[in-house]
């Protein structure tokens, strides 16, 4: 045996795992032991997040159906003058386009 550490001197020591090898610090059986009670807290905090994530987006000259709805809703008329502004808008577009 002395021989052979004789001979590795000035060489790396041989590595066990791959370098980037990750090694779990708790077993698979250990999980077992969590309450249930902690596990749905945890469940229904991941899936409040994802709702809370839900983004929507809209392009275009109008706003959303549904924004369209509440803008008329908190100032009646408001549709009626978005809906003017947009059509006055295209006219003068088509008027600059067309000379």
């Amino acid at each position: 045996m002395a021989s052979r550490q004789a001979s590795n001197k000035g060489r790396p020591a041989k590595r066990t795992s791959p370098p980037n090898t990750i090694k779990p610090k708790t077993e698979a059986h250990e999980f077992e032991a969590i309450d249930p009670e902690i596990i749905a807290q945890v469940e229904e905090q991941v899936e409040r997040h994802i709702i809370a994530r839900f983004e929507k987006m809209h392009s275009g000259p109008l706003p959303a159906p549904e924004d369209f709805a509440k803008y008329e809703n908190i100032l009646p008329g408001a549709a009626e003058r978005i809906l003017s502004m947009a059509e006055n808008e295209a006219r003068h577009r088509h008027t600059i386009d067309n000379g």
